[in-house]
């Protein structure tokens, strides 16, 4: 009769064990199966993705229908005739000196973010110097060279440019854009004395 008893307490103590912990935690086990089979379901191949989007593309992004291996592409004008004019007067007045002048060199060049965020990075994009003159012999930048804002160039590009070399301690100048420059009118504006020749 005590043994009766007690295989009854075991009995019913290993069901309401199995009740209260190992169905319930079975019941979550395949709930969260039945949801992971359904986002996998619901989720596209890759393969399949690429179809769909090359499918929605529009015609002016189709590539070509023949595959001949010709590129439609063609050379621009690098520089304006105004750009030109501003070369050739900054080399001439920098000739003296023992620097080099880059034209269109872009600001993430020179300068890059202290804080990893990649918004910082990306307010870089877009932004570049009109020209950049750095020391013939080590290659370091001295001075970047800006027009002043006006045809192309927003006031908020220059203010943004100025900010963020301000901020990274790179030296820049704004000079006003012009058919011909004086030089001695090119060098003040770069802050270089005028030195008798």
């Amino acid at each position: 009769m005590m043994d009766a008893v007690r295989q009854t307490t075991i009995s019913e103590a290993m069901l309401f064990f199995v009740l209260l912990f190992v169905l319930p935690g079975m019941a979550f086990l395949v709930w969260n199966l039945r949801k992971y089979e359904k986002m996998l379901n619901g989720r596209e191949k890759p393969a399949e993705k690429r179809k769909r989007k090359e499918r929605g593309k529009t015609s002016s992004f189709a590539p070509p229908k023949k595959s001949d291996g010709v590129f439609p592409y063609k050379s621009r004008q690098f520089l304006s005739p105004r750009e030109t004019a501003c070369l050739a007067a900054l080399r001439e007045v920098l000739a003296a000196d023992a620097v080099d002048v880059f034209a269109k060199t872009a600001l993430w060049e020179l300068v890059e973010p202290a804080d990893k965020d990649p918004a910082y990075a990306e307010r870089l994009h877009g932004l570049d110097f009109d020209f950049l003159i750095c020391d013939r012999i080590t290659g370091q930048p001295l001075t970047a060279v800006m027009f002043n804002p006006g045809k192309g160039r927003s006031n908020d590009q220059a203010d943004l440019l100025r900010k963020i070399c301000e901020a990274a301690e790179t030296h820049v100048v704004f000079i006003d854009m012009a058919e011909s420059y004086d030089a001695k009118s090119l060098k003040e504006s770069l802050g270089i004395p005028d030195l008798e020749m």
